[in-house]
């Protein structure tokens, strides 16, 4: 269940998915584990046999995703051999926003709106009222800040993804989901 399938493309949770849990190899030491997320609650397991740590967090709030954040921080400092999340900074050279990005994506029940905005800017809406700019980076990747747009967190990471075949756009991904461009 620790071994990484080829092929499969976690990004923002995980290094790589096994038949199971999600494998985090980019840290200090092998982890592997599972987190899950819905509207108010989140959860965190991360699992190092090798080291005997085992390490859970569950929050009851919207602001569990932010919690684990600075959680991993601490245990890192403490002595765990994990690593923080890594999230993209800006420093004020990220590429043009992509032109083709606009446009309405869902998964199931999730929906979401991105929108150019008259400003140059991209921004993205989970409800149409509030609007989040997308900050860019290289392949496609954004950061964007909006607590009670998605309750992951102060800053979240995602991406665009491309077709191989055609370059076209057909979906987003945030918190490693997956939606797809109708």
């Amino acid at each position: 269940m620790r071994q990484a399938v080829p092929r499969a493309d976690p990004f923002g949770l995980a290094d790589g998915w096994g038949p199971g849990l999600a494998v985090y190899g980019q840290q200090p030491a092998e982890w592997a584990g599972h987190d899950g997320n819905g509207i108010g609650t989140s959860c965190y397991v991360r699992i190092n046999p090798a080291d005997g740590w085992v390490v859970a967090l569950t929050s009851n709030s919207n602001t569990g995703a932010g919690l684990w954040q600075e959680f991993q921080a601490e245990l890192a400092r403490a002595g765990v051999p994990i690593n923080p999340p890594r999230i993209p900074t800006p420093d004020g050279s990220g590429p043009a926003p992509p032109r083709d990005c606009a446009g309405q994506y869902t998964n199931g029940d999730i929906q979401c709106t991105v929108t150019a905005g008259s400003d140059g800017a991209v921004y993205l809406s989970g409800d149409a009222q509030n609007f989040a700019r997308l900050t860019f980076y290289e392949n496609l990747t954004f950061t964007f800040s909006a607590p009670d747009l998605t309750s992951l967190g102060p800053l979240s990471t995602g991406r665009f993804v491309r077709d191989s075949a055609t370059g076209q756009i057909y979906g987003i991904q945030v918190a490693g989901r997956l939606a797809r461009r109708r």
